[in-house]
């Protein structure tokens, strides 16, 4: 059923600002951007249309439920979630507009310990609700790690 198809789209077709811009490939940052307007930029689009939280994963061999840390952006802006998805070398996926809906909504996640790093590096830019649940995410997914 084409309206429940998912589909990753290339996302190496925004310009990239800074040393690793390349043209015709997929870009990876491993990092969160250290240039302070590009993290205030992604602070404010996540602080208003982003997702935190820490999302459990299976038992692990111990029977404990481990949590992680994830970042999720979803919205109907494709250059906007390509832009926020080569910030975090992560792919886009989009989900075909469904009646009512008339647009597609793309979207983009990372996880784990990038997800960490990003939310560490982005909590100074937060607003106060945010910034308490990346606390709480942080501290859950630390907590487990000792």
């Amino acid at each position: 059923d084409a309206t429940n198809l998912w589909y990753t789209l290339d996302c190496g077709l925004l310009p990239l600002v800074g040393p690793k811009r390349t043209v015709g490939k997929n870009i990876r940052y491993a990092d969160p951007p250290t240039n302070p307007s590009d993290l205030a930029w992604l602070a404010g689009l996540l602080d208003g249309e982003g997702c935190f939280a820490d999302w459990g994963a299976y038992p692990s061999q111990s029977g404990l439920r481990r949590h992680y840390p994830t970042i999720a952006l979803a919205m109907t802006d494709s250059d906007v979630v390509e832009r926020a998805a080569n910030y975090f070398g992560s792919k886009v996926h989009c989900n075909a507009a469904r009646p009512p809906a008339t647009k597609p909504t793309y979207r983009t996640t990372v996880n784990g310990a990038k997800a960490g790093k990003f939310m560490l590096a982005l909590l100074p830019y937060m607003g106060q609700r945010r910034s308490a649940k990346i606390n709480s995410v942080l501290m859950r997914w630390i907590g487990q790690q000792l």
